[in-house]
């Protein structure tokens, strides 16, 4: 894991108009500590998401949301998942 979040740490999120924010594990973490408190799911996804993102080098804001839906949607959090799509998608 931590070759992938160390990998992670390089990773650009493009927000639009060329503007980008770093993502990290722990912005992953943040962002899913919104929808539940459930420590297990959050781990969970976080860890499936991580995993996908250490073949990126930079990803658009939207197609992040949809691979954090997504595995929610694979792990059967299906609430999470609904509310994070309400919000984010």
């Amino acid at each position: 894991m931590d070759n992938i979040a160390n990998q992670n740490n390089k990773l650009k999120v493009y927000t639009g108009n060329n503007k980008f924010i770093k993502c990290t594990p722990e912005m992953i973490h943040n962002i899913l500590l919104l929808y539940t408190k459930n420590l297990e799911a959050i781990v969970r996804t976080e860890r499936l998401v991580t995993t996908q993102l250490a073949n990126y080098s930079d990803i658009k804001l939207n197609d992040l949301n949809i691979m954090i839906y997504e595995s929610l949607e694979k792990l059967r959090y299906y609430d999470i998942a609904k509310s994070y799509y309400k919000f984010n998608l």
